[in-house]
């Protein structure tokens, strides 16, 4: 559970998942105008979930990590998909979206 106390919704900015492709190690730039929750789900192409976490973002820019090398979930030479979505304290949705990415 994450507690966050912004109840009014903010502009979002993101950057590329990069490098993309990559060996499973990747960066995602993130600058947030208020408090919010990040959800984020990864899915193979079959709409599996393999990964699924949330994060708080207290405002202004930020860099964020994503490590999929130890999973054994995640394979060479495959694409994926991200879905992320960012909420107010609320739980009130305010911006998602999705990007694809591919690890070799």
């Amino acid at each position: 559970t994450i507690s966050v106390t912004d109840t009014t919704a903010g502009w979002i900015e993101l950057s590329p998942a990069f490098p993309n492709p990559s060996d499973g190690l990747l960066v995602v730039g993130v600058n947030t105008e208020k408090q919010c929750k990040m959800k984020l789900v990864v899915v193979n192409t079959e709409m599996e979930t393999l990964y699924y976490t949330s994060r708080k973002f207290t405002g202004g820019p930020i860099v964020t990590a994503y490590d999929f090398r130890a999973f054994t979930s995640f394979h060479k030479n495959e694409y994926y998909r991200m879905y992320y979505a960012f909420y107010t304290s609320k739980d009130s949705l305010y911006y998602k979206g999705h990007g694809d990415f591919r690890i070799e």
